[in-house]
């Protein structure tokens, strides 16, 4: 049903001229002039280098991912519930982790680096560690499971992130290019019902989110600009729809949703710029700054909970949902921080410069 919905999706958006035009040819004629935006804007916010519309972004989108994982863990203990309505939150919340691959697209400025080897993929192996370490897996099952990111649900994210920062000099070079969104799209669609593309040698591949990614690469210039959208009723349109279809078509969606998540984000965008009330969610900046290291501990926090707070059906389980998801996000908010200040401190890099210079303008 998942892929029927995404195929319905996709015809819908190439019969509209004006939906195709959106989606898949942004305004390439030409690479914008450097004033495209401006030095003010990746000044914004509380630390230097940062764009503060992305770490809302991810901040909306740690939280859904929390969500997403509320759910699971709830079918998980009991998997003979009726979960039709449990399935529709799950699919409306699949933006989430298209967002991340999104905003990674049209932060980077460059591929592979030192800094992102110590800022994303050390807290990574380091967490791996400590969760294999208490599955009492053995070290050879510790190193794959990280090559593997099976050592949790949500760990398979940083293998596929790894494997766009590699790719990112490439991809970069045709982001001027009419085919790139195309041909992108193509290739997900192509990768997204097939195995042996969705993982290789038990591998999760990048194939299946690279739309995503380069959506965000094509998208850059603009969504790091102060300038909103245009046609914003064209992206509206879509999130309806998307909705209709998950009722039509019932499943339990997962995350290559590759026209649902760039509206929402594009939405989101227009909503920012346009409504103050959207950029003084401090707190949405804060989860946004500290989304990787919530990425990492959250999961462990919620299983916790889940495990420690009975279900008998006596009452909701949308109340249930919501008071473990507001739990663990407050939860792994304070874990996250404690982490990401050890980790920085024990490196000798907070006292010599301030933290936020860690992260530049090519997140």
């Amino acid at each position: 049903m998942e892929f029927w919905q995404s195929l319905v999706l996709l015809i819908i958006i190439l019969a509209i001229p004006k939906l195709r035009k959106a989606y898949l040819t942004p305004n390439v004629a030409q690479r914008p002039p450097a004033s495209a935006w401006s030095a003010s804007d990746w000044r914004a916010g509380s630390g230097a280098g940062r764009l503060p519309f992305f770490d809302t972004a991810r901040g909306i989108a740690i939280i859904a991912v929390i969500l997403i994982h509320s759910i699971y863990l709830f079918v998980e203990k009991f998997p003979d519930y009726n979960s039709f309505w449990l399935d529709v939150i799950n699919n409306l919340s699949r933006f989430a982790v298209g967002f991340f691959f999104i905003a990674s697209g049209a932060l980077l400025s460059s591929g592979l680096t030192v800094k992102k080897i110590i800022r994303v993929f050390i807290p990574y192996v380091l967490f791996c560690v400590v969760v294999g370490l208490s599955q009492q897996k053995s070290v050879g099952l510790i190193i794959g499971g990280v090559f593997r990111g099976d050592l949790l649900p949500p760990y398979y994210f940083i293998p596929v992130l790894f494997q766009f920062y590699l790719l990112f000099p490439l991809l970069n070079k045709f982001k001027y290019k009419k085919y790139f969104l195309p041909a992108t799209l193509l290739l997900s669609f192509i990768a997204y019902p097939t195995p042996g593309l969705t993982y290789i040698a038990v591998v999760p591949t990048f194939m299946p989110f690279l739309f995503l990614f380069t959506f965000g690469i094509a998208y850059s210039d603009r969504l790091k600009s102060n300038k909103p959208f245009e046609n914003i009723n064209l992206w509206l349109l879509i999130i309806p729809i998307y909705m209709g279809l998950i009722l039509m078509l019932p499943a339990h969606y997962y995350n290559s949703r590759f026209f649902y998540a760039p509206a929402m984000f594009v939405v989101l965008h227009y909503l920012w710029h346009k409504f103050e009330a959207v950029k003084s969610a401090k707190l949405l900046l804060t989860f946004g700054k500290l989304s990787l290291w919530i990425y990492l501990v959250h999961f462990s926090v919620e299983s916790l909970f889940v495990n420690l707070l009975p279900y008998d059906f006596n009452y909701s389980v949308f109340v249930y949902i919501l008071l473990i998801t507001i739990l663990t996000t407050a939860a792994s908010g304070v874990v996250a921080k404690l982490f990401e200040n050890v980790y920085f401190q024990f490196l000798g890099l907070v006292k010599k410069k301030p933290l936020h210079s860690l992260f530049v303008k090519g997140d």
